[in-house]
């Protein structure tokens, strides 16, 4: 976190033995580098409450912040590994296949929530994401690689009408 980069996993990094809170407590402790005071008794905590209670909110969790991570669903993991990411305040915030494993519905959720986390806390986001559908919805620009190579950049406009995008990726249409 010394550069000012965080990360969400494509399989979320929770403490599933602990409270929704207390994830996002132990994230914010760790980035005020005061890991001792993780095992402080709670009033001498209340600051680092404080501000796990606002990251919950912002990500919609706040109504779950006493529930074992672990017991969460899916959908609602990934948004506290989000959660997790935004306690370290970075300006860059890679999310690295936030929506696998979701619901249609979710995802979109998620598209959703990305989008007003961006709107709210103005950091940059890389967002790696495989479902071209979520990538056209939520992206200002893309580059996409083929074998670790760029083969595009752009708007997810010039990106849809790209030839070697079309033609590595996203297919031609049949009738």
């Amino acid at each position: 976190m010394k550069q000012g980069i965080a990360r969400a996993f494509q399989i979320t990094n929770i403490f599933p033995k602990l409270s929704v809170l207390d994830n996002i407590v132990a994230a914010v402790v760790t980035h005020q580098k005061k890991n001792l005071r993780l095992f402080s008794s709670t009033s001498k905590l209340t600051h680092e409450y404080k501000r796990a209670h606002e990251i919950l909110e912002s990500v919609g969790l706040a109504d779950m912040a006493d529930r074992l991570s672990g017991t969460l669903a899916h959908g609602n993991q990934k948004r506290l590994d989000i959660a997790i990411a935004l306690a370290l305040e970075p300006k860059l915030l890679l999310l690295d296949e936030p929506t696998a494993g979701m619901s249609p519905e979710e995802r979109w959720q998620t598209v959703e929530l990305v989008k007003e986390l961006w709107g709210r806390f103005h950091i940059t986001m890389l967002f790696i994401e495989h479902d071209m559908d979520i990538v056209f919805g939520i992206s200002q620009k893309v580059r996409v690689l083929c074998y670790g190579s760029l083969i595009a950049e752009g708007t997810p406009e010039d990106i849809s009408k790209d030839e070697k995008v079309i033609e590595a990726y996203l297919g031609e249409e049949t009738e």
